[in-house]
């Protein structure tokens, strides 16, 4: 789930903390990212836009006729506090860190 906001609740997020959340009725746990990289935020940005345009309006960018964001209207943004918060349910983010670890993985030499 992504939520583009400003708003200062997501200052209570800790990365890697589980947090509860309702989604289509259910409580689940779900690990929340801040995610405030123009580059990193200009992709999650356009998913968000693209099923939300009126959130522009709030954010104070919009999408270019091309299909991306305005990238100088989204650095503005992000340096008046506006950031994404993605939440990956706990489960997957947990299977996604343990395939990482998995020796199965890849191997590395140190």
């Amino acid at each position: 789930m992504l939520i583009g906001t400003a708003a200062n609740w997501r200052r209570n997020l800790r990365p890697g903390t589980p947090v509860r959340i309702r989604l289509r009725g259910k409580d689940i746990q779900a690990v929340p990212e801040i995610v405030a990289d123009g580059l990193q935020a200009a992709a999650l940005y356009r998913t968000i836009l693209t099923h939300n345009p009126t959130h522009g309006r709030f954010a104070g960018t919009a999408l270019e006729p091309d299909g991306g964001v305005n990238l100088t209207d989204l650095r503005r943004a992000l340096s008046n506090g506006t950031a994404v918060v993605r939440l990956r349910r706990a489960a997957a983010a947990a299977a996604r860190f343990e395939r990482i670890l998995s020796p199965n993985h890849g191997s590395c030499d140190v």
